[in-house]
Parts: structure tokens; sequence; C-alpha cells
């Protein structure tokens, strides 16, 4: 029994050390914590120079705190000292060198003060830990870019574009580096139009030529339409401006030749706005002047998750007709394939209007159709393919459903 009690008495010595030991280690903890949290909030409110001074006066006594340490050199590269960021971010590296958020800390430091030989290291480092993480693609291509190494830039950002086809600031540099590489696109299309009741068929012939500029993008286009054994060309001028990340617009401005199948002048203007998480909306409106103005308003929600982007529009006609707007809805599903951030499958559906965007006097009369739409957009090299088709059901009063059958090729060239 004297065996058995000592045994007990060792038994339970150990576990009051241990018990007194995890009690210990929670409250240093929990100290930690606290002054993590009260240096952010700091330094978030502006007082940076108090959140150096209690995350220093913490380190002094935890010098192993990593997370602390890069909280400082956050703060420290927020306040412009660069020099004393990046000591202080090397150190956490050095103590964890897969610590991912303290790679991405430094990297944005290189990227600031216009390192891009170090930002580029920083970057190969990151995309072989974290080789899909998409924001490490970003800070190579900038890299690359910084380095005038344009075209390898281009293929980083056109692969980050093919996980993550909303990526804002891809899509800007993709844009800016358009310019420089291949600013002038020309391109040539054709869309037809069958229908059921054995009426002449529609032909629409365009002719586009565009310039990437450092402000966006600017299109002249041309297009002929043959319809009701009538003829008409369309001149427009399409420009595309972008005024900060994740905020551009649309506004367009055309004349026809004679009056007959399109406008006298048709006026267009769209605003969009990145909402985060991938969402980007947008409102606008377009004015087409046949003998008295016909105006129409629209508003588009676009969520992009992954490799697919979802679209959906809504647009009015009011007092068309009669006393009532005429709305029209359209439903869009875009899937982006072949890893080049620009090739896409995609199909929709339409209830109202039979296109997503009403050019001429003959597609006014048609606002009660169902419509069905798939196509096809493919990047070959210097070229890019398009190729679309729709069906479309319209019930008539008296002449009983008619069906409209399109289909629509085009062909672009970078150069």
């Amino acid at each position: 029994m004297p065996e058995c009690a000592q045994r007990a008495g060792r038994l339970l010595a150990l576990a009051l050390a241990l018990l007194l030991t995890v009690g210990g280690a929670v409250p240093l903890w929990a100290q930690s914590e606290a002054v993590r949290t009260e240096a952010r909030s700091a330094a978030i409110s502006g007082k940076r120079d108090d959140a150096v001074r209690m995350l220093t006066a913490h380190l002094e006594t935890f010098p192993r705190d990593a997370d602390a340490r890069l909280l400082l050199g956050v703060v420290l590269s927020w306040d412009g000292k660069y020099d004393e960021a990046e000591r202080e971010l090397r150190r956490v590296l050095e103590q964890a060198p897969t610590y991912n958020d303290a790679r991405v800390a430094l990297a944005n430091v290189a990227w600031w003060t216009g390192r891009y030989d170090v930002l580029q290291e920083l970057a190969a480092t990151g995309r072989s830990q974290r080789p899909y993480d998409v924001e490490w693609i970003m800070l190579d291509a900038r890299a690359l870019d910084g380095l005038g190494r344009r075209r390898e830039a281009r293929q980083a950002v056109m692969s980050l574009l093919a996980r993550q086809p909303g990526h804002v600031q891809a899509r800007n540099l993709k844009n800016r580096l358009d310019t420089e590489l291949r600013p002038w696109t020309l391109t040539m299309g054709y869309g037809g139009d069958r229908f059921s009741d054995q009426r002449i068929p529609w032909n629409e012939y365009s002719t586009s030529l565009s310039r990437q500029t450092p402000v966006g993008s600017v299109i002249g286009r041309v297009s002929h339409a043959e319809r009701f054994g009538f003829t008409d060309r369309l001149f427009e001028v399409e420009f595309y401006p972008t005024f900060r990340p994740g905020t551009y617009g649309f506004v367009s401005y055309g004349r026809a030749k004679d009056d007959t199948l399109f406008p006298n002048y048709r006026m267009a203007a769209d605003l969009y706005q990145a909402l985060g998480r991938g969402f980007e909306a947008s409102v606008g409106m377009r004015r087409l002047s046949f003998s008295t103005n016909t105006d129409i308003y629209l508003a588009t929600l676009t969520k992009y998750t992954g490799n697919w982007m979802i679209t959906g529009k809504v647009f009015s006609v009011p007092d068309y007709a009669g006393p009532e707007d005429s709305l029209s809805y359209h439903g869009l599903v875009r899937r982006y394939i072949r890893g080049d951030g620009e090739s896409f499958l995609s199909a929709g559906y339409s209830r109202g209007a039979s296109r997503e965007e009403l050019t001429d006097s003959a597609e006014l009369l048609q606002l009660d159709a169902d419509t069905f739409r798939a196509g096809a957009d493919v990047l070959v090299g210097r070229m890019f393919l398009s190729i679309s088709g729709s069906t479309s059901r319209q019930e008539r009063a008296r002449n009983g459903t008619l069906w409209q059958h399109s289909f629509g090729a085009s062909v672009s060239v970078f150069f």
C-alpha cells in the first residue's frame, strides 16, 4: 500500500505540474492576441506610430511571435518605411519559410518600390509553394511587366484569367499589355436569319477596326443590312473608357446611310462596376431615332465563379406599342475553356426581344419571343473565331407560331 500511495502521489504531482504549465500558457497567448488586436486597430485608425511602439515592445519580450512581426512589417510598409518593413518581413520568413502572408507582404513592398527582380524571385517561390494561387500569378505578371518582358507577362496574366476570368486587376493589366503588343484588331462578321413563314431571309455584314489605347479601346464599325427587300448601312464609333480598376464604361454613336432599316442615329451608353466577390453590375440606355425616338433602358448583373460567368440582363422599352413598358429578360452562361483566358462556350435563354442588343426597326417588332442560343469563341494564335446560333419562337394572334433561326460568325485578327 505505501508503494501504491507513492505512485499515486507522483502521478498527482505530474498532473498538477501539467495543469499549471497549460494554465500559464493560456494567459500568454491571450496577451499576445490582445496586443496584436490593439495594434491592428490603432494602425487602421491612423495611429501607426502607436501600433509600431506596441508591437516593438511586445516583440522584445516575445521575439518568436511571427504574427506580431508580420503585422509590424505591414504597418511599417503602410508608412513608407520600406527598408524597415523588409527587414521585419524577412525575419518572419527566416522563422517560417512557408508563411504565405509574410511573402505576399514582402512582394508588395518589392512592387511598390519598383524592385521587379526581387518581386519575380518572391513570386517564383510563391508559385512553387502555391501553384494555384492566382494572386501569385498576378504578382509574377507584374514583375515580368516591370522587367520589360511584356510577352511573358501577358502569358502569365492569361493563365490567371483562364482560372479566374473576372479578376479585375488582371483584366486591366491585359488591356494595357495589349495596347503595346497588339493594339489593332480587324473583325469581319456575318449574321443571317431564316423564318418559318418563308419570308425573305435577313442578312447582315459588318467590318470593324479597333485600337487599344491607354485609356480604353476605340472601335469603328460599318454594318450593311438586307431585309424586306431593302438595304441600309450603319456607321458607328464605340469607346470603352477605363476610369479606375473595376470601373469602366461604354459609349457609342452611329448614323444610318438611308434610314430604311437602321435608325437615323443610334446612341448607347453603359457604366460597369465591379462589386467584389466576383460580381459586376451595369446600367445603361440606348436611343434609336426613327420617325420618333425609342429609348431603351437596361441593367445587368454578372457573377464570375471559377471558369464560369453567369449574366442576367433586363431591358425596358417604355410605352412601346402600348401604355405599358415592354420588358425583356436575358440569361447567359459562359464557360471559359482551353486555359487561354479568352476562349469560351456560351448558352442562354431570352424572354422578350430575340436579340440581346437591338439595332434596327425590325428587331423592335419582336419583343415577345422565347429564344434559346448557344455559341463558341475560340482564340487561335492571333485570330479570334466566333460562331453563334439561336432559335426563337414568337406566338402571333393571326398567323400562328413564327420560328426565327439565326446564325452568326466572325473572325478577328490582332496585329
